[in-house]
Parts: structure tokens; sequence; C-alpha cells
């Protein structure tokens, strides 16, 4: 799949972060894959909208775009592996704090059962002005581990 190139001015970055729960793979996978799981709730002034609203669940092409302030990402899901595996790609234009700082590129979530237990694996791809890579970095770890990952033994579908 086609990733727009690093600009000479950026460097890469990949966030990896990961968590355990003793919910099941296909529970925490559906979860994940409802279109609500990420509308309900949402803090206004930011937003996530889809464009095909017809269907609740996410598939490969589903267009979706998650914006406010200092945020624009639109994206669409280009591969999905049933309880395995989503990988999201951010389009070209998408920012976090504006264009010129940082540009996501890929979102991807995998998915592995061991033990009774499930473990959520996120990785967050980006190209980032050099000066902002580790803050960004540190900012990712700190979201995902405080909002994210402690609601999974929450879930409730």
């Amino acid at each position: 799949m086609y990733t727009s190139p690093c600009p000479t001015s950026f460097v890469t970055s990949l966030v990896r972060v990961e968590g355990t729960t003793s919910r099941e793979k296909k529970v925490i996978w559906e979860w994940l894959s409802r279109k609500d799981t990420f509308t309900k709730g949402q803090i206004p002034p930011y937003r996530v909208e889809f464009f095909d609203d017809d269907d609740p669940f996410f598939h490969e092409g589903t267009y979706n775009n998650h914006h406010g302030p200092f945020l624009h990402l639109p994206a669409y899901v280009t591969e999905m592996k049933d309880e395995e595996f989503r990988e999201m790609r951010y389009l070209y234009g998408s920012y976090v704090l504006g264009f010129g700082i940082i540009r996501p590129t890929a979102l991807k979530i995998f998915l592995e059962e061991s033990n009774e237990q499930t473990k959520v694996v996120i990785e967050l791809h980006a190209h980032v002005r050099p000066i902002m890579k580790k803050l960004w970095e540190r900012m990712n770890h700190f979201f995902w581990n405080r909002f994210f990952f402690p609601y999974l033994n929450k879930i409730v579908l």
C-alpha cells in the first residue's frame, strides 16, 4: 500500500504500545470493529465521522475522519484479518498540531491470544519534526496507556 514519502525535514516515528486483558479475543475484536466504539462519548469539539454510516462495523475501504482543533486525520482501512489485524492509512494532509509538525501515516492494531489473555498491540506510524519526536512518542504512550488499555476489561457490547 502506498505511503507518502517522509519529507526531508521530518523523521519517521513508530509508537508501539501493548496491553493485555482477560477478555476473549473475539469480544475485543468486535468492540474494536464497531464504529460506535469511536463515536459514543465523543468530547466536543473532537469528532470521528464515517462516510458509510449504514454499516455499523469497520471493513476494508471504510473511510473516516477524526478531527477537531489541531487535529485532522482522514483515513481509510486498507487491510483486515478477522480477530487478528486492522490497518488504517492516513491520507496525505493528515496532521496533529499542524501539517508542518506531525503527519500520522498509519495505525495498526494486532490481537494475539495466549494463556486465557488477549494481547492488544497498537502501532502508530508518523512523520514528525525531529524536535517533536520524543514528545510525540511520550504523549502517545501516555494516551494509549491512560485512555485505551484501562477500558479493555470493562467492555460491554
